[in-house]
């Protein structure tokens, strides 16, 4: 479990299963982040 603090990008996570990889996550980009904030106005 992660989260935002200080808006640092989430690396991608990986299980290993019998031996092989498996991409269970993809890593965050800026815009991920972005996706999600709210600007407030003056």
């Amino acid at each position: 479990m992660s989260n935002q603090y200080n808006a640092r990008l989430r690396p991608a996570e990986v299980l290993v299963v019998n031996k092989e990889p498996k991409l269970i996550r993809k890593r965050e980009t800026l815009e991920d982040i972005y996706r999600n904030e709210i600007i407030l106005e003056d």
